[in-house]
């Protein structure tokens, strides 16, 4: 980020000498930034290094999580997943390495083990930088097998809906996790799950009627 602020003050800077933003602009912007600086009282009581509460924060995360979670349908009562099943799949989502964030200031890098992050690529060096998806290292495949000892939970990465299909076929229930990364400043062209998702959904459901269908994203998709 540090690169990105200094491509931005440059170009700021640029653009006061060549009297595209007037340095009066410029002032009042600062001024702004300054007065609710010493309004918090930043510079009267500067913030200390202090130990962080890393357990403490990670089961807030989870409990603000847990609250979000919206069931949009249960059809045949098929939530909560009876104890008697024998074979799940799971397919999809990247769900065996671990949950999908949010992009932009938000972003946050989990402690432990490294998170996954995927550069998605950019026509400029300011969005190449901010433009990365993470998952975080808690993986739905392990959790469900946790929840789940007594049954077979099989794994498919869902990128090819034939084979997808083929695995919810042989199984008493597929979890599917569908996900969309979303970030500030970025709208999504229209309410389709990306990476053609939306056929991997539709075979599973059509493969088994007892499909779970998980969705990590930004806002509704259709």
């Amino acid at each position: 980020y540090r690169g990105i602020a200094e491509s931005a003050v440059g170009g700021l800077k640029k653009a006061v000498a060549a009297g595209e933003v007037s340095s009066a602009r410029v002032s009042d912007m600062v001024r702004r930034i300054l007065r609710s600086m010493f309004a918090v009282g930043l510079f009267d009581h500067p913030p200390r290094p202090a130990p962080v509460d890393y357990d403490f924060h990670a089961n807030l995360a989870r409990q603000i999580g847990a609250e979000g979670i919206v069931l949009l349908r249960n059809e045949r009562s098929l939530l909560p997943l009876r104890s008697d099943i024998k074979r799940i799949a799971v397919i999809g989502g990247s769900a065996s390495l671990g949950v999908l964030s949010g992009g932009g200031s938000s972003q946050v890098t989990p402690t432990g083990k490294p998170a996954i992050s995927v550069q998605l690529g950019a026509d400029s060096e300011m969005d190449n930088g901010t433009r990365r998806a993470v998952w975080f290292p808690s993986a739905p495949l392990d959790a469900i097998r946790k929840r789940a000892p007594q049954a077979e939970v099989i794994f498919d990465d869902g990128r090819y809906p034939a084979a997808a299909a083929n695995l919810a076929r042989s199984v008493d229930v597929a979890i599917v996790f569908a996900t969309q990364w979303n970030s500030e400043n970025e709208d999504v062209a229209d309410l389709s799950l990306p990476q053609g998702q939306d056929a991997m959904v539709a075979a599973v459901a059509a493969a088994n009627p007892r499909t779970v269908v998980v969705l990590e994203t930004g806002g509704p998709v259709d």
